[in-house]
């Protein structure tokens, strides 16, 4: 395997390699398959704290993550190309 390249095998068993992490900035649970978190999530986070109205704890607490994950959210820092 590449140095730097991800390989990931298929729900139909086929092997791809990937340059980059798709699964940057996804937060999984133990109890379940795939992110905690898509994008329409990740926009409805970012106008919510746009509006002033909630803080990073309040939004962590509703979509069971953590305040970093909020923050990272809201920041850019994950969910990158997300708009």
């Amino acid at each position: 395997m590449n140095e730097g390249v991800m390989t990931y095998t298929t729900l139909d068993g086929e092997t791809v390699e990937v340059d980059d992490d798709p699964f940057e900035g996804a937060t999984f649970d133990v109890y379940r398959q795939g992110p905690k978190l898509n994008p329409e999530k990740v926009r409805e986070i970012r106008s919510a704290y746009a509006s002033g109205n909630v803080t990073l704890a309040s939004l962590a607490d509703a979509y069971s993550v953590t305040t970093s994950t909020i923050s990272n959210v809201i920041n850019g820092v994950t969910w990158k190309t997300v708009v």
